[in-house]
């Protein structure tokens, strides 16, 4: 069985530089062939709401290994 990830991605985070590093992650995920769905966050508390509803739609694939928050976290990415 595949894992496929759940990306929530805070463009704002780090100062912005999560925007600016995306493009490099979208690279390693793509290389690495990991299969991904990417939602934005673009409000504050927006991403805990997109976790919840991902967790509703799809409760027998939820853990916490497949939802990702793309935020502080990433921004340190150099081929991750």
């Amino acid at each position: 069985m595949s894992v496929n990830f759940y990306i929530i991605l805070n463009e704002f985070a780090g100062g912005g530089r999560a925007k600016s590093l995306w493009p490099e992650i979208k690279a390693v995920l793509q290389e690495r062939q990991v299969s991904y769905q990417v939602a934005k966050s673009t409000y504050p508390g927006q991403a805990t709401l997109l976790a919840r509803q991902y967790a509703k739609q799809h409760p027998d694939l939820t853990t916490v290994n497949n939802v990702v928050l793309a935020s502080a976290a990433m921004v340190h990415c150099t081929r991750c």
